[in-house]
């Protein structure tokens, strides 16, 4: 441990980590200065504010990859991986970058929240079963016209997720048909 941040993932019980105790607070930098004057030189390390402590943030994501193997859900991981490759908004980011966005979010369990973006999309493609007795808002978008189904958790003052773009947008109910 380095000024009180986990520096190792051999540092903690891995038997006793969870997805709550992993939670990502909030990103931390630490510097370090060793030298004097016009030698000196300056060091950073990145770090997770989690609720079992501070951690370097490369074992966080060395962490979160575990959980992945722990919990046998390669194939949740990877589905999510390719559905927020496709994501038109995350096409500029290095794979590398893309791959850690994802593990945060599935850190987050972020396809078990209604209020998510990609929460029907995703569901609908890869866990049928997770949503079958749902009930969705069927919607018209004003951005693209696109018709879609959201979660009431979905919608704010300025409008919902676009189906097509993702954009919040002012949108239309489409009434049920019976």
């Amino acid at each position: 441990m380095k000024g009180g941040m986990i520096t190792s993932i051999n540092e903690l019980d891995l038997n006793d980590i969870t997805f709550e105790k992993m939670h990502w607070e909030y990103g931390t930098l630490m510097s370090r200065s060793v030298g004097k004057r016009s030698e000196k030189q300056t060091y950073y390390t990145k770090g997770v504010k989690t609720p079992m402590g501070e951690i370097e943030e490369s074992v966080w994501y060395e962490l979160a990859e575990f959980m992945v193997q722990r919990e046998h859900e390669e194939e949740l991981f990877n589905n999510l991986l390719q559905f927020e490759t496709e994501t038109t908004h995350n096409r500029c980011f290095e794979f590398n970058k893309l791959r850690q966005y994802t593990l945060e979010l599935y850190a987050d369990r972020i396809f078990d929240h209604p209020g998510w973006i990609g929460f029907v999309p995703f569901n609908r493609k890869y866990r049928p079963d997770f949503i079958k007795d749902m009930k969705f808002i069927k919607i018209k978008s004003e951005c693209c016209g696109a018709i879609g189904e959201i979660t009431a958790e979905q919608i704010n003052p300025v409008g919902a997720p676009c189906p097509k773009c993702g954009r919040i947008a002012p949108f239309t109910r489409i009434p049920e048909e019976n």
